[in-house]
């Protein structure tokens, strides 16, 4: 899935053109920057990836588009400038694209390339929007994704099969008492449309903590059935600092027991949920539909430092590393890179959270046509804090379909 791909620009040099400008400031040749792709798994399909590209003053001035070279194909780019230097020559260059997939682990090497606008086919894709006064919607290709304005909540669909929902997809928060608290949606609108990506950004606050504000984003990508999900919750409230430290337990903490996805399928007729607990693992399946997968440490040697103290100078890791649940018995692991995929074939749903280990404690839990991916899980043996001032963003990835 996508979290298992790196890009590096510049890997063995700077980017380069063929030929130097000439006097009025025009190139008179391609510039090219050199690419390095680190993949940590085997791909079987392509991934969208994203990422920056630097240039010194004076270097880019074109405004010609880009493309990808990588494995012997030329593939379309969506580049956007972010920053220009004082002369207006491009400081940082933003590219998007779909990387093929990759058969063995390991670098990958490809190669960033300006072309002439006669070839480009930056614009091959075409994001629709499809909104009206209760939601806002976004179609590519074969896949549909709208938010209602009131909830925030999503609903997948498959566009190549007459609007056919696939899925439900909800945040959940709980507060420190564990009780559920609704969040309420300020804003709803799509807020990049470019020829390879498309997202949706919401932003509200919970219902009862307007201190706690909370901002996700849905993006959908060209040609792939993948959805991104980022989500981040912020504390607006100031910190107090008293005796200038930065101490647990300040006043100006929130507290809360959960922060979720609940993913409900449409269509549970097929129970089967297959899963792995990490990327290269070989896949297990369970025919009732019930499968856990909980992080509630590090995994290792020292996983419960008191570096993980709470408030109350308490470690609330319980044990090593990670367990898996199932209806006919429990196993142990250290440390997971879970994915987990609900039903088979155009229904199936699938969802994977990147540095699931790294960022514990973290859940995937599937039960009857429902997915929870637990980002700040109830499993924890605590309450979670979340200092003044301090903002935390979690990224989940979905996958429709075989």
């Amino acid at each position: 899935m996508p979290p298992l791909l790196h890009a590096t620009v510049g890997a063995d040099r700077a980017p380069s053109s063929a030929s130097p400008e000439s006097n009025d400031g025009e190139r008179q040749s391609a510039c090219r920057v050199p690419l390095m792709f680190v993949a940590r798994a085997v791909s079987a399909t392509a991934q969208p990836v994203t990422f920056g590209v630097p240039f010194p003053r004076g270097r880019m001035r074109s405004g010609r588009p880009w493309a990808l070279n990588f494995n012997g194909a030329t593939l379309p780019v969506h580049a956007r400038c972010l920053g220009t230097w004082g002369d207006g020559s491009v400081r940082w260059l933003l590219i998007e694209a779909n990387c093929p997939a990759l058969p063995t682990v390991g670098i990958h090497r490809g190669e960033l390339v300006e072309i002439d606008e006669a070839t480009s086919s930056e614009v091959s894709t075409t994001f629709s929007p499809e909104n009206s006064a209760a939601q806002v919607g976004v179609r590519v290709d074969g896949l549909k994704l709208c938010v209602d304005k009131r909830t925030g909540a999503a609903e997948l669909r498959r566009a190549a099969d007459d609007d056919r929902a696939v899925g439900r997809l909800e945040l959940i928060f709980r507060d420190a008492r564990d009780r559920r608290r609704p969040i309420e949606v300020d804003h709803v609108e799509t807020e990049v449309s470019g020829s390879q990506r498309a997202t949706i950004l919401v932003q509200g606050r919970v219902r009862g903590l307007p201190h706690l504000r909370i901002r996700w984003r849905w993006s959908l990508f060209a040609g792939l059935p993948f959805v991104r999900a980022d989500v981040a919750l912020h504390n607006t409230r100031a910190a107090k600092h008293r005796g200038g430290l930065w101490d647990l337990g300040d006043p100006g903490s929130c507290e809360f027991r959960e922060l979720s996805w609940q993913v409900s399928q449409y269509d549970s007729s097929c129970g089967t949920v297959s899963w792995k607990v990490a990327a290269n693992a070989p896949p297990s399946e369970s025919q009732d539909g019930y499968v856990e997968i909980y992080q509630d440490s590090s995994g290792g040697e020292h996983w419960n430092s008191r570096n993980h103290v709470n408030a109350a100078g308490r470690v609330p890791c319980r044990f090593r590393g990670f367990r898996t649940t199932t209806s006919s018995g429990r196993s142990m692991g250290l440390r997971a890179s879970p994915s987990v995929a609900l039903g088979r074939g155009d229904g199936a749903i699938a969802a994977a959270v990147p540095e699931f280990w790294q960022q514990f404690p973290k859940l995937l839990r599937t039960t009857a046509g429902e997915l929870q991916i637990g980002l700040f899980p109830r499993e924890w043996d605590d309450v979670f804090e979340l200092q003044g001032g301090e903002r935390k963003t979690h990224v989940v990835w979905l996958a429709v379909g075989k």
